[in-house]
């Protein structure tokens, strides 16, 4: 019976030691990076009503190394997206089937300007598609 307390126990305390660096982990990645928020929708915005586009918004960052780090998030019919990057300057731009460009394809619309991420802040950011 002895026994059997003592390995209970070890197991109980592999098992509190896990979630709590598992829970140490998330927190730490929660922190070390920022949200952005937009919507993604048809323009111009001058028209009243606002309609929502639904596609993919594509953020880019671009390292020192010439690399890029490349985020990309479903939107659904509401337009609305939100999603957790490390800190940066990152260009956005949305794509949809909604509207088509000059060759029939989807559409792709960047953001007005690049957007700067910081840690544990909320960016926000429009993707507007004006169709001409």
């Amino acid at each position: 019976m002895r026994r059997h307390s003592a390995i209970l126990l070890s197991i109980f305390a592999i098992l509190s030691l896990t979630t709590t660096l598992s829970t140490a982990g998330a927190s730490e990645k929660a922190s070390s990076s920022g949200t952005v928020i937009g919507s993604f929708f048809e323009g111009p915005a001058n028209i009243g009503y606002i309609p929502p586009l639904s596609g993919v918004v594509i953020l880019t960052r671009v390292l020192s190394s010439g690399r890029n780090d490349v985020v990309k998030v479903k939107v659904g019919a509401t337009g609305d997206f939100s999603v957790r990057v490390v800190p940066g300057t990152w260009t956005v731009k949305g794509t949809t089937t909604q509207l088509k460009n000059d060759q029939g394809g989807p559409r792709t619309c960047p953001a007005g300007k690049p957007i700067v991420v910081t840690a544990g802040r909320r960016s926000r950011v429009s993707v507007i598609c004006i169709d001409l």
